[in-house]
């Protein structure tokens, strides 16, 4: 088996993309070589505790109204493309995602993982709800079968959030940007959402060989 961390933002659009698409390339392959971890890596680091409006936030990284625009018709198109289902208009606010980020850590903790980043991105992305939210994330992490009292206990402290936060900043200074970020048995880097195809490639040069593909190195 291979390694294969995700760094991304369960709040960030491109990482919910980029995550379908590679389970529609695992669902489609022969078989699954990978063991998948995912990282913390905030598309906005500095957000306030309590959020934003999203518009507040998206429309000067994106080129102002026409810019956010465009962005939410291309996410619609590729989710649509990927049998996913997105309600952009019901997204109205952009939650810091740190208690998220907890969350999915935690949810790693008890080895399902990325079903919680999943049902994080389908609250969020599909139903407009508000994944900074305590009862939000309690109500997703009882549907995991985690312990929903202690997960609320969990989130009224600080706990893990000073080392997701170090985990980041080391990324960071490593040189990973990119929102989301895939790494490939640590040290081939794929940044950016990646189509099915590129992962079913990606796959079959991993099952029929014992190295990780050269090409697979995509800065």
């Amino acid at each position: 088996m291979i390694k294969l961390d995700i760094l991304g933002d369960p709040t960030d659009s491109w990482s919910m993309i980029a995550l379908v698409a590679l389970q529609a390339a695992l669902a489609e392959a022969d078989e699954n070589p990978f063991v998948i971890e995912w990282h913390p890596l905030r598309r906005f680091a500095q957000l306030d505790p309590a959020g934003a409006p999203r518009h507040t936030i998206l429309e000067p990284a994106l080129g102002g109204r026409e810019g956010l625009a465009k962005h939410d018709a291309e996410i619609t198109a590729a989710a649509t493309a990927l049998g996913r289902e997105v309600n952009l208009h019901k997204v109205t606010h952009l939650p810091n995602p740190m208690n998220a980020l907890r969350l999915i850590h935690w949810a790693g903790l008890e080895g399902h993982q990325i079903d919680a980043v999943e049902a994080l991105q389908t609250a969020y992305f599909r139903d407009g709800a508000d994944i900074g939210d305590t009862d939000v994330l309690v109500q997703i992490a009882t549907t995991l079968g985690m312990d929903g009292l202690a997960i609320r206990r969990l989130l009224a402290g600080p706990a893990d959030a000073a080392d997701l936060r170090a985990r980041e900043a080391h990324s960071r200074k490593m040189g990973v940007k990119a929102v989301p970020t895939f790494i490939v048995d640590q040290h081939h880097v794929l940044a950016g959402a990646q189509t099915p195809a590129l992962w079913l490639s990606v796959i079959k040069e991993l099952t029929d060989s014992d190295h990780p593909p050269a090409n697979a190195v995509l800065h």
